[in-house]
């Protein structure tokens, strides 16, 4: 099975609150900050390691490929007659369409 190995990002859940993204404990995870659009934060600050952080850089930046696989996958369900259900609720949460959150 792919996709099994140990994550470096900050764990989920992730939520949007305003101009930010927030993980556990309210922590910010992305800010808008002026003209520092899509600042990613970590640091001493909230004593996020640096390895966090690169890891939440480079999930953020594959958000746009992870999208896109799940479209795929979705469609491939579709096909089969698989169940998409909490896959959509992900798709339209990541379109701003919804805040709700796939059942666990």
């Amino acid at each position: 099975m792919t996709g099994t190995g140990e994550t470096k990002f900050t764990p989920g859940p992730w939520d949007v609150d305003g101009n930010e993204v927030v993980g556990r404990k309210g922590r910010k995870i992305i800010t808008d900050y002026g003209s520092y659009e899509g600042l990613v934060w970590g640091d001493a600050i909230h004593s996020v390691p640096d390895e966090a952080v690169a890891a939440n850089k480079e999930l953020i930046a594959a958000a746009p490929d992870l999208y896109a696989a799940l479209l795929d996958a979705v469609e491939q369900l579709e096909f089969w007659g698989g169940d998409t259900t909490q896959a959509n609720v992900i798709l339209a949460r990541s379109r701003g369409e919804t805040q709700a959150k796939p059942a666990t």
